[in-house]
């Protein structure tokens, strides 16, 4: 009788193991899981990253982030094992928020920059390895390494990247900003929209002193010869 009862005891004991390592193994196939590494600064590098509550694609929405905008990665990242591995990071914005944002939309221990001149891309800091690809005007990039006079670069959805000529670009945050709202203002369908878009950047005194404001004025000029900017060019050819 006695032999039984420790038989039974073993027995509830082996099944109550085998329901907590269940339950431990289902835990962990249903959470995703989680690495903690160093905080850094990172730049979104998609147009309206989103950022999410949770690091799953059906996690609630909380916000969108421009691209070339600063975040922070709080050096947590999470890999969701029900959607292909997909990898998120834990980003804080500028206002103090923070949610998840997947890895595509994101390059991590960087900083933003405009090209301000068109430039080859190579595959090494070195002039001997020139590529066929190209950055052009205005193409927001992400920084994420230097070597004397050359950048490693990162371009929009990350189609483009390798090494660039330090001088083809610009770190001033109003340079950026300025490229950014020219671009999708040059993208309109109706010159008057392009016009209208292009004039608020010119007045508005914020963006005083970027790379990018006489080009907008020639712009503005090849889309508005009767414009003002178009007086003035037309009085200085005539003196």
């Amino acid at each position: 009788m006695y032999l039984v009862k420790i038989c039974t005891f073993l027995f509830f004991a082996f099944l109550l193991a085998c329901n907590e390592n269940q339950n431990e193994t289902k835990t962990s196939e249903e959470s995703p899981v989680v690495q903690e590494k160093t905080e850094c600064p990172s730049v979104c590098i998609w147009d309206k990253g989103t950022l999410r509550a949770e690091p799953k694609s059906s996690g609630k929405w909380l916000s969108s982030m421009a691209l070339g905008e600063k975040v922070i990665w709080t050096g947590t990242e999470s890999i969701d094992s029900t959607d292909k591995n997909r990898k998120y990071y834990k980003l804080k914005l500028s206002d103090g928020s923070e949610g998840w944002a997947s890895e595509y939309v994101i390059v991590t221990n960087a900083q933003p920059a405009v090209v301000i001149n068109k430039t080859s891309v190579y595959n090494r800091p070195d002039l001997l390895t020139v590529t066929d690809t190209e950055f052009e005007e205005m193409d927001i990039i992400a920084v994420v390494s230097s070597e004397d006079n050359w950048i490693e670069a990162v371009g929009k959805e990350k189609r483009k990247k390798g090494w660039i000529q330090a001088s083809a670009i610009s770190t001033n945050d109003i340079d950026i900003a300025v490229a950014l709202l020219a671009s999708k203002a040059l993208l309109e369908s109706k010159t008057a929209d392009k016009i209208e878009k292009i004039q608020n950047i010119l007045n508005n005194t914020a963006f005083n002193g970027s790379f990018f404001i006489d080009h907008l004025k020639l712009k503005l000029l090849e889309l508005q010869p009767d414009s003002e900017f178009g007086v003035v060019e037309d009085t200085m050819s005539i003196e």
